[in-house]
């Protein structure tokens, strides 16, 4: 397993909404901040403008292409003639996991802008550090749309509108899958984007280490232990690490144990001495030490919070 994955292992979708859109000019819709921790768009047809205020951002987006947008971020996505009237996105109903909608917007002729759209919730989104790591706006052109892409939005799209027993199931596995798969294809073609502690590393040694750590993160790991088991030395290794994550191999186990540790706070019944043996801690008490001075909260003040009720 690699960072990448332990993360993206970590996300649960807790509300989800889908729909088509098909918009002729003069058309927009203003998204209110928010709305959706993540909101996903796959744009065909006419050109539009995506417009996030709160960040600056503001392009023509040429489809075909997959916008990701993260942080419940206010956005507008319009035509370019920017005369369309404003509506408000109602995106969000009382059975948004068992229906799918479709909108129609602007003129009644002319070239449309075809939209696929999703609104996600995710369980401790913020808390994400991948999430967190990666600009606020993700927008990835193609010259055509992929076969995973299409195929995996038709899936849930018909999901849906049949109404099948077990839809809501189905639909959430299918968001996450186009979710994960869009993250996943926006990072591999602009690493660049990506903090040093994301990315894949160039050094078979670390990338053996980094490897050991993400398969077993009970094992209290010393930096003496990872260099016997990629055979080079402390100095060696820690000089890797510096160099190709930008941190210590100390700071990029605590971030994955403390990820791991919310996680089990949130949704497993283990109590502290549980959940510190599995996060590679020898005892409640320097778990709970660990995760006040990471965090500023104690493990069970955490835990109320995470788990009361919506």
């Amino acid at each position: 397993m690699d960072a990448i994955s332990a993360y993206m292992d970590g996300m649960r979708i807790t509300h989800f909404e889908a729909g088509d859109a098909e918009s002729r000019t003069p058309w927009s819709v203003y998204c209110p901040k928010g709305r959706w921790q993540v909101t996903f768009y796959l744009l065909d047809g006419e050109p539009c403008r995506l417009s996030v205020p709160e960040i600056g951002y503001s392009a023509v987006i040429e489809p075909p292409s997959m916008c990701i947008l993260l942080g419940a971020l206010a956005h507008q996505v319009e035509d370019l003639s920017g005369t369309g009237e404003l509506v408000l996105a109602e995106m969000r109903v009382p059975t948004s996991m068992a229906t799918f909608r479709t909108l129609r917007l602007g003129a009644e002729s002319g070239q449309p802008t075809t939209t696929f759209y999703m609104g996600f919730d995710i369980d401790n989104c913020l808390d994400n550090p991948l999430l967190e790591a990666l600009p606020p706006v993700l927008v990835q052109h193609f010259d055509r749309v992929p076969a995973w892409l299409e195929v995996t939005s038709r899936w849930l799209r018909e999901e849906l509108l049949q109404q099948k027993s077990g839809r809501r199931s189905m639909a959430v596995r299918l968001g996450e899958l186009l979710m994960i798969e869009g993250i996943r294809s926006v990072v591999a073609e602009h690493p660049e984007r990506l903090p040093k502690w994301l990315r894949e590393p160039g050094d078979r040694r670390l990338e053996r280490a980094l490897t050991a750590i993400h398969r077993d993160i009970t094992r209290n790991w010393t930096l003496d232990d990872l260099a016997a088991h990629v055979a080079t030395s402390r100095a060696r290794l820690c000089a890797l690490a510096n160099a190709e994550l930008g941190e210590g191999l100390g700071k990029y186990i605590q971030r994955l144990r403390m990820f791991e540790a919310r996680r089990l706070l949130a949704d497993s019944e283990s109590d502290l001495t549980a959940i510190a043996r599995k996060t590679g801690y020898q005892g409640a008490a320097s778990f709970i030490t660990a995760f006040r001075r990471h965090f500023g909260e104690t493990p069970n003040a955490f835990r109320k919070v995470a788990r009361r009720p919506a």
